[in-house]
């Protein structure tokens, strides 16, 4: 666990620069789960909704696959890595917000078939490069 001011960061995620959490599931099936940090809900404020494409969709690397809104506006969440979405979180559905951002690591938001393992190694992984970026992110909070 890398832990950066108030949030911690589990060292078997794969992180984008834009708070969005990637955990293989399934190496062989290329199963991947996709939520967001505790810094980017901090960042985003007081959570409105958050609308994700639909199962069988496709996610595409750098494209949205979905939308979160705050008082401060409308995120769009950006897709760090390709594929098919497999499984929505129902707690999406369900509008339970609250239990996505409080254990923001136990609650993915989809699930998705990868096509190209190697676009999980272009993301931040690592104690160091968590380190590095988490301070980066926390320092940019801060002003």
């Amino acid at each position: 666990m890398v832990s950066i001011g108030d949030f911690d960061f589990p060292e078997d995620r794969l992180y984008s620069r834009d708070h969005i959490w990637v955990k293989v599931e399934d190496e062989g099936g290329k199963i991947a789960a996709m939520g967001i940090d505790a810094m980017g809900y901090s960042i985003a404020g007081q959570i409105s909704i958050i609308r994700v494409k639909k199962g069988g969709k496709p996610a595409i690397k750098g494209k949205t696959f979905g939308t979160m809104e705050s008082g401060k506006g409308v995120v769009a969440l950006k897709s760090p890595i390709s594929g098919v979405i497999t499984d929505i979180n129902p707690l999406i559905d369900q509008k339970r917000y609250a239990s996505l951002i409080e254990q923001p690591f136990e609650n993915w938001l989809v699930k998705i078939q990868y096509e190209d393992a190697g676009e999980l190694a272009q993301l931040i992984k690592g104690v160091a490069e968590i380190s590095k970026w988490a301070k980066e992110e926390l320092s940019k909070m801060k002003k």
